[in-house]
């Protein structure tokens, strides 16, 4: 089992190098002419941008083939080499947000700057904006979650004793549950006073 674990990493590692390689394909195959040897931040942050699009559909296959790394291990050591799937989700996901909220609104307002601004000027204007946009998407966000971020479901608090344990089963439509006197289970016997209303933020 331990090969088949250092095959799993050596597998996410050439996906990854390949994903990489399609990023720089289509950046290159679809860009404009005009945009050749110039522009390499910009560039950068879409392949980077591809590269992690790609990669957080391919996480979960290889969360799957990552727990049944270990199905058949006989020994404690045969997993060591299994892939952090955890952390890999989280800095995925870490690395999204940043991208979505940050670095692609800052190279999209630094490329579609005026061209006759100085570079400081550009990056002060990028700033302002990928600011300006943070803090109307954080207050949106906020708000709805404040507002609306959670969810209402209702439940029953059932209870029951014990019983000693039968030598055979006797159940039918009758005599659905446990017991010689109750014909109908707890559940639906119980009085409207058990039903509550839990809220959980989402």
């Amino acid at each position: 089992m331990g090969d088949f674990n250092l095959a799993l990493v050596i597998v996410a590692i050439v996906v990854c190098v390949i994903v990489f390689i399609s990023s720089v394909y289509l950046l290159v195959n679809y860009q404009h002419p005009d945009d050749a040897n110039q522009a390499y931040f910009p560039k950068f942050v879409v392949v980077f941008g591809l590269s992690i699009a790609m990669i957080s559909i391919l996480m979960l296959p290889a969360d799957v083939a990552n727990r049944h790394a270990c199905r058949h291990a006989i020994y404690n050591g045969a997993c060591n080499l299994t892939l952090p799937m955890k952390d890999l989700w989280l800095a995925v996901y870490i690395v999204d947000a940043i991208l979505v909220f940050f670095v692609i609104p800052f190279a999209m307002f630094f490329y579609e700057g005026d061209q006759e601004k100085t570079m400081g000027k550009r990056i002060k204007s990028a700033l302002l904006w990928v600011v300006s946009t943070a803090v109307v998407c954080a207050l949106v966000l906020g708000i709805l979650y404040g507002v609306i971020g959670k969810v209402d479901f209702s439940v029953r608090h059932l209870a029951s004793g014990t019983t000693s344990f039968p030598t055979s089963w006797q159940f039918s439509n009758n005599q659905p549950c446990i017991g010689n006197t109750a014909r109908q289970c707890s559940a639906f016997t119980a009085s409207v006073a058990s039903e509550k209303t839990w809220t959980m933020r989402t």
